[in-house]
């Protein structure tokens, strides 16, 4: 008996042994093996050819109104430019899913970009020199820091980069450490920076997806009576983190023809030559180095009449000796209508079809040239609705000073905002840049005599800078850096 009682506790233990490992086996099944970390691997996160994946924000999508509920939208942080971004700062709704995250500190800002740049080999050494614009502080006495080469591009050029705190330097020359040798222009340190800069300063293209560009005609007789048919060509670029789930702002932009060289769907006429502005390039960069996005319209100029649409009427004031006709036909300007079109037909149609963040601050205008002096103007005639302008080498000197002075008072105190302003202009050129800068140079003091503050004037004059894009696509660099980022 007492035999039976001690093989009967023994099978007990035995049986109760049994079940917990049978319960810790299933528990060990049930737990799911450590991921690792795929980001980088050709078959998951960081694939070029998988960041445009169905499951994310498809450039076919772009603006479509029946896919603006789409349930892929960014559900899964698959925005555009997250694919493989250490950061994911460029979706806008990756901080907080469930509203969980209160207890999480902040990540910190960084202000860090990297600069990269092409030698064709003509150099034997590339060095890089950093300083602040402003403050004139240095990274390093010239020539700077010596670069090394980390690659070849497919032109056979060596590659170089260099990592700068662009907090504290906005400005980078390359050149070849000789004291009188070859070296860049005044180049831009910002956070639209990234692509590669070439030998002759020109800011161009990487390797990344670039958004998208599509083309459209819009009408509008009462306001663009003066063109044939009352139509005008637009452009509207989006980001490549583009997604209904996020709002963006948006920058209008003269002249629609010379904006893109890289997004997707940019036609074989507007693509790859120098003289473009990059936007899409610029814009890619801004959201890869945390900033946000920003959806672009541009808006194409009406050939022959450029001057005269670009252009306020003579109610405005008396042309100087710029508005002399072998500068071109500036007379019965029709700009004040050209603004009636983007207010009136133009914002709408882009805020019902665009996922568009409408508030004054995030909406702009911008232009170079004529196209500066149409921005600079609309975007202080329709104060409530532009909350930042760029002016590049704008033809303000079209009209006398006092003319500015009168619309200045006109405004009566610009109720409703004060835009920012962002000015540039070449100077030294000994052509166009140099007749345009006197009038340019006063825009910051007329602004302040009427109430603007100092702080919202940016002014960028560049020795040697000439009236084109090559040098327009540099500044407008700073000017996202500073004024839309």
């Amino acid at each position: 008996m007492k035999r039976l009682v001690l093989n009967l506790i023994a099978i007990i233990v035995l049986c109760m042994f049994s079940a917990t490992c049978v319960l810790s086996c299933a528990q060990i099944e049930m737990t799911p093996p450590s991921i690792s970390d795929n980001t980088g691997d050709e078959d998951n996160t960081g694939d070029g050819d998988n960041s445009g994946d169905d499951n994310n924000t498809d450039e076919d999508n772009t603006g479509d109104g029946d896919n603006s509920g789409d349930d892929n939208s960014d559900d899964n942080n698959n925005s555009g430019d997250n694919t493989g971004d250490d950061n994911n700062n460029s979706g806008g709704d990756n901080g907080d899913d469930g509203g969980n995250n209160d207890d999480v500190p902040d990540t910190p800002i960084d202000h860090k970009t990297t600069v990269y740049y092409t030698n064709s080999g003509r150099w034997t050494d590339v060095y890089a020199y950093c300083w602040n614009y402003s403050s004139g502080e240095q990274k390093a006495k010239w020539p700077g820091e010596r670069l090394t080469s980390f690659g070849v591009s497919g032109y056979g050029e060596k590659q170089y980069k260099i990592e700068v705190d662009r907090s504290v330097y906005d400005r980078i020359i390359f050149n070849d450490g000789r004291a009188d040798g070859a070296k860049t222009k005044d180049l831009v340190v910002s956070g639209a920076t990234s692509g590669y800069y070439g030998e002759d300063g020109v800011f161009t293209m990487g390797i990344e997806k670039y958004g998208k560009v599509e083309y459209f005609t819009l009408s509008d007789a009462k306001n663009l009576s003066y063109i044939a048919g009352g139509k005008k060509k637009i452009s509207v670029y989006t980001p490549s983190d583009y997604t209904p789930a996020k709002k963006y702002g948006v920058l209008y932009m003269f002249d629609g023809q010379n904006l893109y060289i890289a997004a997707d769907g940019a036609d074989a006429e507007r693509n790859g030559s120098a003289e473009r502005w990059a936007v899409d390039v610029a814009v890619t960069n801004m959201v890869k180095n945390g900033g946000d996005g920003v959806i672009i319209v541009g808006i194409d100029n009406a050939g022959g009449q450029r001057d005269q649409e670009l252009t306020m009427s003579l109610d405005f004031g008396t042309l100087t000796e710029l508005g002399d006709p072998q500068y071109g036909s500036f007379r019965n300007g029709k700009l004040d209508e050209l603004g009636d079109f983007i207010k009136q037909t133009l914002m709408p149609w882009v805020r019902s079809r665009y996922s568009v963040d409408t508030s004054r601050e995030k909406t702009g205008i911008a232009g170079s040239s004529s196209g500066g002096l149409a921005a600079y103007y609309l975007g202080l005639r329709d104060n409530d609705l532009y909350g930042y302008i760029g002016a590049f080498s704008p033809a303000n000197g079209l009209f006398r000073s006092s003319d500015w002075t009168k619309f200045y008072n006109g405004k009566n105190g610009f109720i409703g905002g004060k835009p920012k302003v962002y000015v540039y202009c070449g100077k030294g050129d000994g052509d166009l840049e140099d007749m345009l800068l006197p009038e340019v140079q006063k825009i910051k003091s007329g602004l302040k005599a009427c109430g603007f503050d100092a702080n919202d004037i940016t002014e960028n004059y560049v020795s040697g800078g000439t009236h084109n894009e090559v040098y327009w696509r540099i500044a407008f660099l700073d000017f996202l850096g500073k004024t839309v980022a």
